[in-house]
């Protein structure tokens, strides 16, 4: 599967650096694309990088949810301004755990939603 790598988030920092208001990374499992693996250096590399960024759309697709929400929660708690997280693929349970992760080593300028075909849900972190 194709891969989401820190070093290619870098790449798109060093080209357009705070350009980039929003990024759309991933796919869903009812998208009819590959899925994605991301590369555990992505989420503290987008929190680092990038920043104009304000909207992250993250889509993922069976087993690799579980292994990214401690990436994602560390995301949510070091990216330095507000940030609108979307998640696609994940659903209430999923992003509950996450807002649970994150509530649990305090407060985070991002906003999460969840998004599962045509309905988007609210979370907050």
């Amino acid at each position: 599967p194709a891969a989401i790598s820190a070093a290619g988030i870098r790449a798109l920092h060093n080209s357009l650096g705070a350009c980039v208001t929003e990024l759309e990374i991933g796919c869903v499992e009812f998208d009819d694309r590959p899925p994605v693996r991301y590369d555990p250096g992505v989420w503290s590399t987008l929190s680092s990088t990038l920043p104009g960024l304000r909207k992250l759309v993250v889509g993922m697709a069976g087993e690799e949810k579980a292994g990214c929400i401690a990436g994602l929660a560390a995301l949510c708690l070091k990216v330095p301004h507000p940030l609108h997280l979307m998640l696609c693929g994940f659903n209430q349970q999923e992003t509950d755990e996450l807002v649970k992760t994150v509530r649990a080593f305090g407060a985070s300028q991002v906003k999460i939603t969840y998004h599962i075909e045509s309905e988007v849900y609210l979370q907050c972190a």
